[in-house]
């Protein structure tokens, strides 16, 4: 569904000579850095009852150290989400959707009709869509913002950013994106969550 909403909204900001900045935000190792005194607020704004949050909070999160092919030792994690488990792409998606509403109450990237589409979030990847080079950097901004309130770390090398455009000779090589002080590249193509890798140069 992210991935269709995204190509959808590229295609309606690309008709008629139209443009659009797409920003693939990758959180380095962001399982590993939930906070539980972040995420436990977020699951009670949601009236989860009560019982399913005491649940959870028991759930025990052991890590084992292996040697060999013998066990050592085991400890509790004190922070972070298993990775792999049924639950926890819907947990980190409500710990990441502080973000999603900072932006959204910009009223700053891509919109079709009155439905904000300048954010969308699966997991730990993060897709801006902006119709301007302005608009991306503001919404950069908002990101870093609410990523040190979260402990949430974009890995800048990993996060490209594609100008999707029917003219991109438009615009010049010295534009540059950055995301904590880090340089955005930019590419031509960029594969999204699961699916296939698409070439942009198809909206062109």
């Amino acid at each position: 569904m992210c991935t269709m909403v995204l190509k959808e909204t590229l295609a309606y900001y690309t008709v008629d000579d139209g443009e659009a900045f797409c920003t693939f935000l990758d959180a380095k190792k962001a399982f590993d850095r939930v906070d539980y005194c972040k995420l436990f607020p977020e699951l009670m704004k949601r009236d989860i009852h009560p019982l399913y949050l005491r649940l959870m909070s028991y759930m025990p999160i052991v890590m084992y150290v292996l040697v060999g092919i013998g066990m050592v030792a085991t400890f509790r994690a004190i922070d972070g989400v298993k990775q792999g488990g049924i639950i926890i792409p819907a947990l980190f998606c409500v710990y990441l959707d502080s973000l999603l509403l900072a932006l959204s109450r910009t009223r700053v990237g891509c919109f079709i009709g009155d439905i904000y589409v300048g954010a969308l979030a699966y997991a730990g990847d993060v897709t801006l869509i902006a119709p301007t080079a302005r608009t991306m950097r503001y919404m950069l901004h908002v990101c870093e913002d609410i990523s040190r309130e979260f402990c949430v770390t974009f890995n800048a090398a990993k996060s490209p950013c594609v100008v999707v455009s029917t003219k991109p000779e438009r615009y010049s090589e010295s534009m540059e994106f950055s995301i904590n002080c880090k340089k955005i590249v930019f590419s031509d193509e960029y594969v999204h969550i699961f699916i296939r890798k698409h070439n942009y140069k198809e909206y062109r």
